[in-house]
């Protein structure tokens, strides 16, 4: 019996929570029945491409971005050009308090400017996945030729500053459209409620037996003493940064000892280094930067403290409730898929202040913390049947 071809498109393989669950859920695809070759769109040295199962055919990337015509050099700045002149022209139209003018998503401005220089990716293939919303979506739904096409929305559309009408003729493309929380899907249906009879739901792939080994590795906090703060996430504005480091100013002016460890790199960090020399709190708020192995910081955390904006699901909540972790987590949409207030986490305000107040009384309530960490005992630990529905997607 032939194999299905199947194509999954990913931006890159860095840090993300999509990008981790994608690499979760790569070595449970039955691959007696599915050869499965991997483009990733931006090959940057991810932290997650040396954990790409080794079944899966990475496509090289010149395959990707070789153009038709003209010699390669001369292509890439011509689009790069492309690309710089439109963001100037839309930068420029914002200054001129253009009220009306919105603020565009990267991918659009990208696609508008290169599309028509990227070229048609030639292998037919029975199943084609875009792997997240933007990049990934319009090279799947215009570059791939594929009997079946199926789009993945992993973030809440809205705040991720995506636009409907831009993207409404990519997703028309797509036979099913796939998002990993409940709470997401009802958010999705309100932005393309003609879409709704063809979105399902498959959660976010956890692996809790390879998260909980990982953990106990070693310690970094072995010689230190105090409470110690995790949060695990890309130093990026929808993962409220703004809102951890003034929470962590608050709680040192009203005498906590703490150190706070941020792990994750992204474009914020100057601006929270400013912010962290500026109000002396060198010594409380840490960034420690992208680790090969985030879950001995969490494992070894006491509190773990997520201050999303909106995620998509948040797979960082999921892996500090598999660790039994007591958490501290701001209200964004889709929290309450995972958290149950004062069950077995503590849901704030999304302001500095509420955040600081829940940290400070939960670090002092023993009880609090005992009765957090058995409600996460008690629950079930990972969802690698999440897979399942992966395999039985790619066989419709």
């Amino acid at each position: 019996m032939r194999k299905r071809k199947v194509l999954i498109v990913v931006e890159s393989l860095a840090c993300g929570g999509g990008e981790k669950s994608l690499i979760s859920a790569l070595p449970l695809i039955d691959y007696n029945e599915f050869d499965i070759d991997l483009l990733i769109y931006n090959r940057n040295g991810g932290l997650f491409e040396q954990l790409v199962d080794k079944r899966v055919n990475v496509l090289p990337e010149l395959d990707f971005v070789r153009f038709c015509n003209l010699p390669i050099v001369r292509q890439i700045i011509s689009f790069k050009l492309k690309y710089i002149l439109t963001r100037i022209k839309w930068k420029c139209a914002i200054i001129s308090n253009q009220k009306s003018v919105k603020p565009k998503h990267s991918s659009e401005i990208y696609w508008k400017s290169c599309s028509d220089v990227i070229p048609i990716l030639e292998k037919q293939y029975d199943v084609a996945v875009a792997w997240g919303q933007g990049h990934a979506t319009h090279y799947v739904a215009e570059k791939v030729n594929a009997y079946k096409k199926y789009a993945w929305i992993n973030a809440n559309y809205v705040l991720g500053n995506h636009d409907r009408e831009f993207d409404l003729p990519f997703y028309h493309k797509m036979q099913r459209i796939i998002v990993v929380s409940e709470q997401l899907l009802s958010l999705t249906k309100d932005v393309f409620p003609e879409f709704a009879s063809d979105m399902r739901v498959i959660y976010d792939v956890v692996n809790a037996e390879l998260i909980f080994a990982m953990s106990q590795k070693y310690n970094p906090f072995k010689n230190e003493k105090g409470l110690h703060i995790v949060t695990v996430g890309r130093l990026e504005s929808p993962k409220g940064y703004n809102l951890a480091v003034q929470a962590c100013k608050i709680m040192k002016d009203r005498g906590s000892c703490f150190k706070w460890y941020a792990v994750g790199e992204g474009s914020m960090r100057k601006e929270l280094e400013t912010y962290i020399k500026e109000n002396e709190i060198e010594d409380n708020f840490i960034l420690v930067g992208v680790k090969d192995n985030p879950y001995v910081y969490i494992g070894n955390a006491d509190i773990y403290v997520q201050t999303s904006i909106f995620e998509g699901y948040c797979l960082t909540l999921a892996e500090a409730r598999i660790l039994n972790k007591p958490i501290v987590t701001t209200n964004f949409d889709v929290v309450y898929d995972q958290i149950k207030n004062g069950y077995n986490g503590l849901v704030v305000d999304m302001n500095p202040e509420d955040i600081a107040d829940e940290i400070i009384r939960l670090s002092s309530d023993i009880k609090l913390q005992k009765k957090l960490v058995t409600n996460l005992m008690n629950e079930k630990k990972g969802n690698k049947e999440e897979a399942k529905k992966i395999n039985q997607l790619f066989a419709e």
